[in-house]
């Protein structure tokens, strides 16, 4: 069964700053996550978010003629 997983972006640029890490890699370890009692997501992201992932089930859901 194929599948789509997409993460959609929510740190918000404060706590990007703030973060621990010399790369881009270590740094995204560090940041709270859904599961941490820190999780505090950028909330304007939201809308464009659901937009898009709407948009794309709704493009794999199209039947075609």
């Amino acid at each position: 069964m194929p599948y789509d997983y997409w993460y959609v972006t929510s740190t918000p640029p404060a706590v990007w700053e703030t973060v621990p890490g010399e790369t881009d890699e270590e740094r995204f370890g560090n940041v709270p996550d859904n599961h941490s009692p820190f999780f505090a997501p950028d909330l304007s992201v939201l809308a464009p978010g659901v937009r898009a992932l709407a948009s794309a089930a709704l493009s794999r859901l199209a039947v075609t003629a």
